[in-house]
């Protein structure tokens, strides 16, 4: 653990020297490619507050905050230090673009690097890639390409297996493991502008696919994501605009035996063959489907009082529906979740190449299911506050 933590402070100081060092080089390397090609180097830095990391119900925050030694046996929060985190963010990113791309038109290439250490949760502390391609086709319209890849991600510890050797497991009897997942994303947009249309008009349309692939031991938890939308932003004068946005997604998730904890008078099921419904607690393995449809409305409000200042206010609403028919599978068959996220937020523009942001977030889950503390640690009810600082630097 010692040496974990040392090799990433020293890839965090490499960063930072390859991000300074990419800056102050950047005027050479501009005058040194083609008259036609220009280059972009920059830097961004964030601190960030996060009072609910692991998405934890307020019973679940009470139960982790116990120290159950049960629980310690288990495993169940192994790795899981504290429910709120500091989280500090470096993204180096590098971009180069020509005006005489395809159709004689601008063309650019964007890449990023983002880490992001946890202050206490270190075992969440990751690395993001990002890769985006931009071409005009037109006079107002534009498409653009961007790829997403974050590996090894560290996400919470989940029911894994259970022994009984009472008859009633108990809680030091249930086996928990971490799960681990690689996501890799694509979105494919299509921007145009509507100048002069009333009010000047800009629109984006989009599909996506998400992979993500957890550790072995929860291939039920795989998913296959696809998504699209539809996004305008009015703008009635250069002071203010309005975005409005409509998305859909489905999520297929494979069907897998899961070993779970139930109690049989919910069920009416005697699940240890016993002649009874009495018992609570019991081991039984079942098949689980996590697949779901959702949509999402988005609203924002953007306004520019000043040249250098924009302040922006932003509210999301999302409505999933599960598709699991399995016979016993508590945690989403039937299930509804109902989420809203709220975006406040300010950018200041420093310099020319400098700007400094302030951001706070709130995200609010209900679902139709019970919160109970001695679930297996799914996402149910939940509530998380964010708060963002950051500096960017571009030259």
């Amino acid at each position: 653990m010692y040496m974990q933590i040392i090799y990433k402070k020293l890839i965090i100081r490499l960063l930072f020297l390859m991000a300074f060092f990419c800056s102050s080089s950047a005027q050479s390397n501009v005058d040194s490619v083609r008259d036609s090609w220009e280059t972009r180097w920059g830097v961004l830095n964030i601190v960030d507050w996060n009072d609910n990391v692991y998405k934890l119900s307020s019973s679940q925050q009470i139960r982790m905050n116990l120290n159950n030694p049960g629980d310690e046996i288990s495993g169940r929060y192994n790795d899981m230090e504290r429910i709120s985190d500091v989280i500090f963010s470096i993204a180096p990113e590098f971009e180069v673009r020509t005006k005489n791309g395809l159709f004689g038109r601008s063309f650019s290439l964007r890449g990023i690097i983002v880490y992001q250490q946890y202050l206490y949760n270190n075992k969440k502390s990751h690395f993001n890639f990002g890769l985006s391609i931009k071409q005009k086709v037109s006079k107002h319209g534009k498409i653009i390409l961007r790829a997403i890849y974050i590996p090894s991600y560290f996400k919470k510890n989940y029911l894994l297996d259970a022994t009984d050797s009472t008859g009633h497991v108990s809680t030091s009897e249930r086996i928990y493991h971490e799960s681990v997942y690689n996501e890799l994303e694509f979105i494919l947009s299509y921007h145009h502008k509507f100048l002069k249309w009333i009010v000047d008009v800009k629109s984006d349309l989009f599909v996506g696919y998400r992979n993500r692939n957890y550790n072995s031991q929860f291939p039920g938890r795989n998913q296959d994501v696809f998504g699209g939308g539809l996004a305008f932003e009015v703008l009635p004068t250069k002071w203010w605009s309005i975005y409005l946005g409509y998305m859909i997604e489905s999520r297929l998730s494979p069907i897998t035996p899961e070993v779970m904890i139930l109690d049989e008078p919910d069920y009416q099921i005697d699940f240890n063959n016993d002649g009874d419904f009495a018992d609570n607690n019991r081991r039984t393995v079942q098949t689980v489907n996590r697949s779901y449809y959702s949509q999402a409305l988005e609203f924002g409000l953007s306004l520019r009082p000043f040249k250098r200042i924009n302040i922006y206010v932003g509210f999301k609403f999302v409505f999933r529906d599960y598709l699991s028919q399995e016979p016993l599978d508590p945690s989403y068959k039937d299930r509804n979740d109902k989420k809203t996220k709220l975006n406040l937020g300010c950018a200041y523009t420093l310099f020319k190449d400098l700007f400094l942001m302030f951001e706070y977030k709130n995200i609010t889950q209900q679902t139709n299911r019970p919160s109970k503390p001695e679930s297996v640690g799914e996402v149910t009810d939940y509530d998380m506050h964010r708060i963002k600082a950051g500096i960017q630097w571009q030259i």
